[in-house]
């Protein structure tokens, strides 16, 4: 493994311990919903089933995003880096010159899109292959420039 793969891991397992808080802490919420439906009280008994459904309902769908989270995070575990070209690929990890002022970091992934951790004092963003601004990316090379949502950026970087 080259250093830029290992730099790459590196963003990658802090990625994935952020998306592991985020799906600790959502489980829980779906264990609390569970317990409350359980024990809500059988007094009021119409107005207690209709809570129930309710309930029962929001905690499925919670139940199927976090089982969805927990896809994603399996997927990035298993995730191997190839050796980066000089285009902007998935898995690359981009730095782009925003407006000629401010740079920002994006690494393509093809799961926990949105996601984002602190790496080096660099704020790095998860961006799907099939986002907006990744579409604009993929394939350009170092020095590249384009237009995206009325901001100029040129890419500074591609690891």
């Amino acid at each position: 493994m080259n250093d830029t793969t290992i730099y790459k891991q590196r963003v990658l397992s802090k990625i994935i311990e952020n998306a592991e808080i985020e799906y600790s802490n959502q489980l829980k919420i779906v264990k609390e919903m569970v317990n409350t439906i359980n024990e809500s009280p059988t007094a009021m008994q119409s107005h207690s089933d209709q809570s129930r459904f309710l309930n029962s309902q929001v905690a499925d769908s919670i139940d199927s995003k976090i089982n969805a989270l927990l896809l994603h995070i399996n997927n990035a575990k298993n995730y191997r880096f190839t050796k980066q070209g000089t285009l902007a690929t998935i898995g690359s990890l981009v730095e782009l010159k925003v407006n000629n002022k401010e740079n920002r970091n994006y690494m393509i992934l093809p799961f926990l899109g949105g996601y984002e951790c602190e790496m080096d004092g660099k704020s790095i963003y998860v961006i799907s292959p099939k986002a907006p601004l990744a579409l604009s990316i993929v394939n350009k090379t170092k020095e590249s420039k384009f237009s995206f949502r009325g901001s100029e950026y040129i890419i500074e970087e591609i690891i």
